[in-house]
């Protein structure tokens, strides 16, 4: 009997280092269906920014993003903690801004960088928006925030009163008169314990609740400047105060890993420096059944939480970049060598294709034919004698 078709049916499926793998099929990407994902809540805040020196708006919040996404199993995806921008000294050029925060990230979730102070000048955007430089007779305004993620600057008064930087939980408010805009409150979260956020050293508590991304004070004047008005304080969050009233008085810096915006310094005869903003946050919280591994990033503290079937590991980053890979072994998954029918196609060319997973990844098959000499036999006949003349390609029959 022919022995053509044991042959075919014995070939090794795990030919993982080729783009084809099965003879006689022609191998293209895959789209992908769905596969087993792992549930994580996160919290995802921006470096806040920085302010200005002479009567600089206040520095805006990192952005905040919270909720709940499916991650891959068994898939590295990225983790990016931004820094707080930088508080500088105001020059002979006004308008000159301090550091814009950086962006956090955690695989598709993004914390924008707050945006940065300015002396005399409008608010720059960001995360949340910074607020308005000071001036004698102008009124500027702040900058826009993020939607979902922060909230806008408040405005300058024509009387040396800088606006506060906006926070992730409310605006800025407005300079007035005699003082300086404060910054705009925080946003509360419970992704972890205030105990745990305690060790950690992360967002700043308040009556029992726990804040991040709170917005920089603005900075008012001293009577040399030609004002006397007073500093504005720093949001709920982690803000930075701003200073007034004062000749030499640099704006408060934000707390670190609070994502707060920096505080801005008076504007005096003597230039000072505004206050820096707070560096942001990555904080994961997942079933504690969920293996994790990460790469090119420290996990800066972690925590077990709840109990049971509720029990839940907490991680906290906050410095660095690198990728996390949670694994979910009770999950099913695909081995180098399965074969299925792609249901979740939805080209017409290729609904329920087979498909083929290899090192690279699930692979579709098309184009395939039923000759039996495709594989080892790479003729394009084939006579095997078995007391006929044909060719067990199919093609050339004698």
């Amino acid at each position: 009997m022919a022995t053509t078709k044991i042959i075919n049916d014995l070939i090794d499926l795990n030919q993982t280092g080729n783009t084809t793998a099965l003879k006689g099929c022609v191998g293209t990407d895959a789209q992908q269906p769905t596969e087993p994902t792992i549930s994580v809540e996160y919290l995802v805040l921006g470096g806040g920014g920085g302010a200005n020196g002479s009567g600089s708006g206040g520095g805006g919040a990192g952005g905040l993003s919270t909720g709940t996404i499916a991650v891959p199993n068994n898939t590295a995806v990225n983790i990016v903690i931004g820094q707080g921008g930088l508080g500088v000294l105001n020059n002979a050029s006004d308008g000159l801004p301090a550091g814009q925060g950086q962006d956090s990230g955690f695989y598709t979730i993004q914390g924008q960088g707050g945006g940065a102070g300015v002396h005399r000048g409008n608010g720059l955007p960001g995360g949340s928006g910074a607020g308005a430089g000071v001036a004698a007779t102008t009124v500027y305004s702040g900058g826009s925030g993020v939607s979902g993620q922060g909230n806008a600057g408040g405005s300058s008064s024509a009387t040396w009163s800088a606006g506060g930087g906006g926070g992730a939980g409310a605006v800025g408010t407005n300079g007035i008169s005699s003082q300086a805009g404060a910054g705009g409150v925080g946003s509360t979260t419970t992704i972890i314990s205030t105990t745990n956020a305690t060790t950690a050293s992360v967002g700043e508590q308040n009556g029992g609740n726990l804040y991040f991304a709170g917005g920089g004070g603005g900075g008012g004047s001293d009577s040399a400047a030609g004002g006397n008005t007073l500093g504005g304080s720093g949001g709920l969050g982690g803000g930075g105060d701003g200073t007034g009233q004062c000749s030499n008085c640099p704006g408060g810096s934000a707390t670190l890993n609070t994502g707060g915006g920096g505080g801005g310094s008076a504007a005096a005869t003597v230039d000072t420096a505004g206050g820096s903003g707070g560096s942001g946050v990555v904080i994961l919280r997942f079933a504690s059944s969920t293996t994790y591994s990460v790469t090119g990033i420290t996990v800066g503290n972690a925590f077990t939480e709840g109990s049971g079937a509720t029990e839940k590991t907490v991680l906290v980053f906050k410095t660095g970049t690198g990728t996390i890979n949670l694994t979910d072994t009770s999950l099913p998954g695909p081995k180098v060598g399965d074969l299925r029918t792609n249901t979740d196609q939805t080209s017409a060319s290729s609904a329920s294709a087979m498909e083929h997973y290899m090192s690279t990844g699930w692979r579709v098959f098309n184009n395939c034919t039923t000759s039996m000499c495709n594989y080892p036999t790479t003729a394009s006949a084939l006579y095997q004698l078995n007391d006929n003349a044909n060719d067990t390609c199919g093609n050339s029959n004698g």
